[in-house]
């Protein structure tokens, strides 16, 4: 038998992930996978498009996830100041059936822009 490893740890750094939601439940089943560290990646969690906003300026995430009502607040504020940053940040914005107006804004407000085309998954029942 090998040696015991089990107490090794990586050094490489894990990819960061910002949730921006202030409806739990939409992202309870995320916020779990990421907590039991089945996923390898350290997360924040803003409930505010402004919170959002300021944790994106103060450190580097390489993906954030928010729900079609965030990222429009403030004349869609979370997906301009996304946009803005030097280094590419991938947005998934995440919507149910009766977000599918908003979500369509951020797609419409997104694809003017080169850096980035937000993806849109769609939660909830169809109404």
């Amino acid at each position: 038998m090998g040696p015991n490893l089990s107490h090794v740890t990586s050094s490489a750094h894990f990819p960061r992930l910002l949730v921006a939601e202030d409806h739990f439940p939409t992202f309870e089943s995320l916020i779990s996978t990421i907590a039991d560290r089945r996923l390898d990646v350290d997360f924040d969690v803003c409930t505010s498009h402004r919170g959002a906003v300021r944790k994106l300026l103060a450190a580097p995430y390489q993906l954030l996830i928010s729900g079609a009502h965030l990222a429009e607040m403030d004349d869609f504020l979370l997906l301009k100041r996304t946009q803005a940053l030097e280094r590419f940040v991938p947005l998934v914005v995440t919507a149910d059936a009766s977000e599918k107006e908003s979500a369509r804004r951020s797609l419409v407000l997104s694809n003017m822009s080169r850096r980035s085309a937000p993806s849109v998954w769609r939660c909830g029942k169809a109404s």
